[in-house]
């Protein structure tokens, strides 16, 4: 057998040589190696795919009701988006604000006044909306909010905070705040500085 294949490649070796087949022989090694690598990773990328994503989103929203002309209501609106494969149980929602101060924190809602937030469940290619009244005096989302993670500068403060939410199989996703809040956060500190400078 052995010299059946030494004969088989006697005129291979007469045109390339010794250290010609070395290479090839190298060459076949690295080229399964790259190829095992190359499995692997999409592998990965499909089971990413194939596993529970979400997208999540805040921004300011004006309710439009029928029959009722303006000042409508305004919103403060959390869409988490369940883009994956899978059902969706979305856990919570949070701010961060970063970097100079590391603040977190966890967004309560107001189910008794008809505001539910999580745990919800969201199946594959559908959205949730979570929404807060900013205009309501009992609530007061937004004069905490300003206060506590606005702050002095809020033309600088509004682009560094995100919305955060996640899921119980520790899927979880941030965002920026969508320019309509960002501008509604910044009337709102500018209204709050008036009035505590007419005080």
């Amino acid at each position: 057998m052995l010299n059946w294949l030494l004969h088989a490649i006697e005129p291979v070796q007469a045109v390339c040589g010794a250290w010609c087949l070395h290479f090839w022989e190298v060459v076949g090694v690295w080229f399964t190696g790259l190829a095992t690598f190359a499995a692997v990773v999409v592998s990965l990328v499909l089971a990413r795919r194939e596993g529970i994503r979400i997208k999540v989103s805040a921004g300011h929203r004006l309710l439009v009701q029928a029959g009722a002309g303006p000042p409508w209501p305004e919103l403060l609106v959390i869409t988490v988006r369940n883009v994956g494969s899978r059902r969706a149980v979305v856990e919570g929602a949070s701010w961060r604000r970063r970097p100079w101060s590391k603040l977190h924190g966890y967004q309560e809602f107001a189910p008794t006044m008809g505001y539910p937030g999580p745990p919800a469940t969201i199946e594959p290619g559908d959205s949730r909306d979570f929404a807060l009244p900013l205009g309501d005096q009992q609530v007061q989302w937004g004069e905490n909010f300003v206060r506590d993670f606005v702050g002095r500068w809020p033309r600088i403060a509004v682009h560094l905070i995100r919305v955060i939410a996640w899921t119980p199989s520790g899927a979880r996703r941030s965002a920026f705040l969508e320019p309509s809040l960002k501008q509604w956060l910044v009337a709102k500190a500018k209204s709050m500085q008036h009035a505590q400078a007419g005080q």
